[in-house]
């Protein structure tokens, strides 16, 4: 067993022993293929851990921004499956309960070298 599936099965681990902790996160994909007007694809209910903190991130962009709340999504599958294979990007939305929605200043995590999945993903929202 290489050092990439002990990742891999560590990451599911930890889905399955913190399933009682993960709240329930709305996501909306950017759509897109419209190229008139902005906007999302219907929302898609996602199981994540929801950290309220507030931290200085290094946006996409570059610069340094201040993030209020982390969302961690450790089922890879459902994530990926919701975003159509492509992963999280700057203009998704991700709704938490009981949070402003500020929009999506950061993301974090590494790619899986066999499948090319991020594990985990790490969203920093506003």
């Amino acid at each position: 067993m290489g050092y990439m599936d002990l990742i891999r099965q560590g990451v599911a681990t930890a889905n399955t022993e913190t399933s009682d902790m993960q709240a329930t996160v709305q996501y909306e994909q950017y759509d897109w293929t419209n190229l008139v007007e902005r906007t999302w694809l219907a929302p898609i209910a996602l199981k994540a851990i929801v950290e309220f903190r507030v931290r200085q991130v290094r946006s996409s962009s570059g610069l340094m921004a201040n993030s209020t709340c982390t969302v961690m999504f450790l089922d890879i599958p459902a994530m990926m499956a919701a975003t159509q294979n492509r992963g999280i990007k700057d203009l998704d939305v991700i709704r938490v309960q009981n949070a402003p929605d500020t929009g999506i200043v950061g993301y974090g995590g590494f790619q899986d070298p066999g499948n090319g999945l991020p594990i985990p993903t790490e969203v920093y929202l506003g």
